[in-house]
């Protein structure tokens, strides 16, 4: 039990660092910001971190979602590349899946320590891994209507 709880507030404080990366990647790209073997972060190239490009909102996620941007062809590059995988996109919207997958788990693991559905661990441990799934669903429908 105190393991989920130490497990919890780790995965809180992880999301921070993510919610860090997605400010930082949105208000304060540049020079400062770290790279490793010249122009990549992480094994990724800086079209993949840098939103503003040439000092154009976002360039860097829409370069990488459609077909062609420039051209104006806004088909999805790939299957799921403007929907359920767009976190693959650039590195904002991937600070973003991991920031709600960290509070998501969190959640799930300090829920998990009060409530038991089941006798057996095994049965318990897919009600919350269906949970965390249901969570995610539940706020990409709140996302969507906002969004949309």
């Amino acid at each position: 039990m105190k393991y989920k709880i130490i497990i919890s507030i780790f995965l809180i404080c992880l999301a921070g660092g993510f919610n860090g990366v997605m400010d930082r990647l949105d208000f304060r790209y540049g020079p400062p910001f770290p790279t490793l073997d010249g122009d990549q972060l992480v094994g990724l190239d800086r079209g993949f971190w840098d939103l503003h490009g040439d000092n154009e909102r976002w360039l860097g996620s829409w370069v990488n979602k459609y077909n062609d941007y420039a051209a104006g062809d806004l088909r999805p590059k790939y299957i799921g590349a403007t929907t359920f995988l767009v976190w693959t996109t650039d590195g904002w919207h991937l600070s973003k899946f991991l920031f709600n997958a960290c509070w998501r788990t969190a959640l799930i693991l300090v829920c998990s320590v009060a409530w038991r559905f089941f006798k057996s661990p095994w049965l318990n441990t897919g009600v919350w891994i269906l949970a965390w799934f249901v969570l995610a669903f539940i706020q990409a429908i709140g996302f969507t209507i906002i969004f949309k």
